[in-house]
């Protein structure tokens, strides 16, 4: 039997994983204590599991660094340490949870192995991992072929760079993508009105931490990542300006950081939020998963306000960005002012127009007051009248 305990780091030991470390405590085939330390919770468990099963068969366990085999588990974790200097937080999660998928297959696959070599990586595995996706996927639930064509990518991503890797070059085959899957046409989609904006904020009870979230992205056009890891600081509000950090951009043009005015309307609201944190949008989630958004979640909000599926499918956070950009359009807000606001790149005209040519404040100006809910004589049947668009 082998148990985990959390235990807190020294403060001159701390590392970029966290304040805190892992130690799985177990027993050998002789009774002799041992443990083993790491960096993350999942890692640990992983660890505990590989421990019962060696047990379950006679044998003692080989922490990964001191086996004379390469386990393939071992390769996707030292993936996952290497993407963390460059991914962000939220799209280290989902690789995470894209692997794990994996593992969880292998495990099941080759049950009863305590390595599973990197031999296996082949076509044929990655067709039939595609095939057991759709088939019955996590918890029993078929995966669509979108998420069936994203896992997988990562899966490849990462024998990829385990081939390349001159720690792993030698025992791990050559990738041979598995191609028959067909990316599925983009859905048709639509931007909010103004009129829907309204209803899928007042759908979000004014306890829920998703309703600030659905202001700020409402008000300011920004990608939900990025609104997730905005602080007060970030906000002048004497001046009323928001600072967005560099180390928030996702393009290279954003990754210059820049300052943005804000609405009034926003200003007035965040002004009786209440500073619980050094983050605007305070959630009640700890760890790693602290700064996600589940897109899900917001999907609830804007299936309960009876918005058009088109507008929000599939992209539910993403929608209030198009909608912000396509209201201050319709309003006839300057559309290189529209494209700083949201951090496009403005091409050559981004080189040679100064900022402060672009009437930043008179285009925020422009976003209507969409807080108040829309008047009961313009929702029908839970839905909307024809004036909605």
């Amino acid at each position: 039997m082998a148990f985990i305990e959390k235990k807190k780091r020294k403060s001159k030991g701390r590392s970029s994983y966290g304040e805190y470390a892992w130690i799985v405590r177990y027993r050998d085939l002789t009774g002799r204590e041992k443990q083993a330390t790491f960096n993350r919770r999942d890692d640990a468990n992983r660890a505990r599991i590989a421990i019962e099963r060696a047990k379950s068969l006679g044998e003692d366990w080989t922490p990964y660094r001191q086996q004379n085999m390469i386990d393939l588990r071992s390769i996707m974790l030292a993936y996952l340490d290497f993407k963390q200097l460059s991914l962000q937080p939220s799209t280290l999660v989902k690789y995470r949870n894209y692997l794990g998928e994996f593992e969880r297959y292998l495990d099941e696959r080759f049950r009863g192995r305590r390595v599973i070599e990197p031999k296996v990586l082949t076509r044929p595995l990655i067709a039939d991992f595609c095939s057991h996706l759709r088939e019955s996927g996590r918890h029993g639930r078929p995966r669509a072929d979108l998420t069936v064509i994203k896992i997988k990518e990562v899966v490849e991503l990462a024998w990829i760079w385990a081939y390349d890797d001159e720690r792993f070059e030698q025992h791990v085959p050559r990738p041979r993508r598995f191609k028959e899957i067909k990316r599925p046409a983009p859905r048709e989609t639509k931007a909010a009105t103004e009129l829907e904006l309204r209803r899928v904020i007042a759908a979000i009870g004014p306890e829920q931490w998703q309703r600030n979230l659905a202001v700020v992205l409402a008000f300011t056009g920004l990608r939900v990542n990025q609104a997730m890891r905005l602080k007060w600081t970030d906000f002048d509000f004497g001046r009323g300006e928001l600072r967005i950090r560099p180390e928030l951009g996702k393009s290279r043009q954003e990754r210059r950081g820049r300052h943005v005015p804000i609405s009034e309307h926003l200003l007035t609201e965040m002004s009786a939020w209440s500073q619980m944190g050094e983050y605007v949008i305070h959630t009640n989630r700890r760890g790693h998963r602290e700064r996600i958004a589940r897109p899900r979640d917001m999907a609830r909000a804007w299936s309960r306000a009876g918005v058009r599926t088109e507008v929000w499918q599939q992209r539910p956070h993403h929608a209030f960005r198009k909608a912000f950009h396509s209201i201050l359009t319709e309003k006839g807000a300057n559309a290189d002012a529209i494209s700083y606001l949201v951090g496009h790149d403005r091409g050559l005209r981004g080189i040679y127009t100064d900022v402060r040519a672009l009437g930043l404040k008179a285009a925020i100006g422009r976003f209507p007051n969409v807080l108040n809910p829309p008047p009961e004589s313009q929702i029908v049947d839970g839905g909307f009248s024809s004036s909605c668009g």
